[in-house]
């Protein structure tokens, strides 16, 4: 029940975890997205660790201290002057993380055509 939308990845940011991603802009229909989904499968994101949805772009994740101060250098030297990168949402994917770690795709939603 979701039409095709297109978003911008314009800017880099950080989570206390040792995080480095990019924003979507609009991140509306990533929280609209993402409550839709919730209810349908009745269970939140991240097990509801976290009050707020923060759509993202995952670039470094979980990271030492040292790593991520370097990459936190690296990265937006790399990546800044390619942004904003313009997308066309199809579909999306619901994962969950299986026992071994890994996560995988539990289902796969289309997008309906504007």
């Amino acid at each position: 029940d979701v039409s095709r939308f297109k978003f911008s990845l314009s800017e880099i940011g950080t989570f206390p975890q040792g995080v480095i991603f990019i924003r979507p802009r609009p991140k509306e229909p990533f929280v609209d997205l993402t409550q839709k989904i919730e209810k349908a499968f009745g269970t939140p994101p991240f097990e509801g660790k976290y009050p707020e949805i923060n759509p993202h772009l995952t670039l470094a994740n979980h990271i030492g201290i040292e790593i991520f101060e370097k990459l936190l250098e690296d990265i937006p030297a790399d990546v800044n002057p390619k942004l904003p990168i313009e997308v066309k949402v199809k579909e999306t994917w619901l994962m969950e993380e299986g026992d071994d770690g890994y996560w995988r795709i539990r289902q796969q939603f289309l997008f309906r055509k504007e």
